[in-house]
């Protein structure tokens, strides 16, 4: 069995209309797992809500890229609420106090290592938001349970897997200094598109 845990910026390409087809035929290879009972997909709490204010985003809110009919809003949120309800394909994991304790252990590292990214023809320092911290720490949680290499972070932002990848290369000196536990062990994240 695999295990995801599934970012919102991943998943919305399984019900929204994209302009990115290979996005979605990946994150659908996922669902295909899913049914055929070969994984199992997680999405934490805040990212289920991410979800419902993106499909709000892209059919109230101009974008450059993606604008949805008032049809096409009421479809996706209905396929999503199916998708949740009673874990019918995305089991929806809670928040918990630990998720909130190992938000220490990554927040260090996230304010070291700048990446520059451009936007509108600009260039800006590139930062986790607070969600993306707790996507991380919830699969540091889970990666506890289901141990390490069982469970895959899949995301659409570059900034949560390059963070995971410096987390997962941390010397022992650096832990030791930071008092990072033996216990942290942190999740291998994934691109959508690399999947």
């Amino acid at each position: 069995m695999k295990y995801y845990l599934i970012d919102s910026s991943a998943i919305i390409y399984h019900f929204i209309p994209s302009e990115y087809p290979r996005k979605t035929s990946k994150i659908d290879c996922l669902i295909r797992e899913k049914q055929e009972g070969k994984a199992f997909l997680f999405m934490t709490n805040f990212c289920i809500a991410e979800v419902f204010n993106a499909f709000a985003k892209y059919r109230f809110r101009y974008t450059d890229h993606r604008n949805i009919t008032q049809k096409e809003y009421e479809k996706c949120r209905e396929e999503f609420k199916d998708a949740i309800h009673n874990a019918k394909l995305i089991y929806h994991y809670e928040l918990n106090r630990y998720h909130i304790l190992n938000a220490d252990y990554i927040v260090p590292f996230e304010h070291q290592y700048y990446l520059i990214r451009k936007r509108k023809g600009e260039e800006k320092q590139w930062f986790l938001s607070t969600f993306d911290i707790l996507f991380i720490s919830a699969g540091i949680e889970l990666v506890r349970m289901l141990g390490f290499g069982n469970l895959h972070l899949i995301t659409d932002e570059v900034r949560i897997m390059r963070i995971c990848e410096i987390l997962g290369k941390l010397s022992p000196q650096t832990r030791k200094d930071f008092k990072i536990p033996s216990y942290i062990i942190y999740p291998q994240a994934k691109h959508i598109s690399s999947i």
